[in-house]
């Protein structure tokens, strides 16, 4: 999980410890003495520190862009043509739901069935409808018609969906 705040969290954290030694100083005076107090190291340890330290931001810093895999950026357009549905794909490829609209379509035996009402008997939204509804129309299962006078979509089958309905055994 990546930190969206460093810098704050940084400066709560550095508060917090100066908050803590500072009351651990009234509480413990002689902590604070020891805290502060000055300690002969030879320069060749500080220095073998140093590099230690500076070789494990870097081993982590390397790791972590490692182990993140790129993905390459797919523009819309060649996005859309991948995922174009085509006439020539089999309807055998078709989801649940896609099955669930073709049956629900094939019980109104011939009539348009209202989208509204394949929406609410399925239980399904309006967005994940429209995408089997879109990928039925491409596989010539089914066709939208819009009524002029009730302004509303109206889903119908073609003669290639009651064959599939008819091999699917969905009637």
């Amino acid at each position: 999980m990546t930190d969206k705040h460093p810098i704050r969290n940084s400066i709560i954290a550095s508060v917090a410890a100066g908050i803590i030694l500072a009351a651990l100083g009234r509480i413990w005076p002689p902590a604070w003495a020891i805290l502060s107090a000055r300690v002969a190291a030879p320069v060749w340890v500080l220095a073998l520190i140093t590099l230690a330290l500076l070789g494990f931001i870097l081993l982590t810093v390397r790791f972590r862009r490692a182990g993140v895999p790129k993905v390459p950026e797919i523009s819309a357009e060649r996005l859309r043509a991948a995922n174009a549905p085509t006439k020539g794909r089999g309807a055998s490829n078709i989801s649940l739901l896609g099955r669930a609209v073709l049956a629900r379509i094939v019980k109104a035996d011939g009539e348009p069935v209202p989208q509204d009402t394949i929406k609410r008997s399925l239980g399904t939204t309006n967005l994940g409808l429209q995408a089997i509804v879109d990928e039925l129309v491409a596989l010539d299962l089914i066709e939208v018609l819009e009524e002029v006078d009730g302004d509303e979509v109206v889903l119908l089958l073609t003669a290639r969906g009651r064959q599939y309905a008819l091999g699917q055994r969905l009637v």
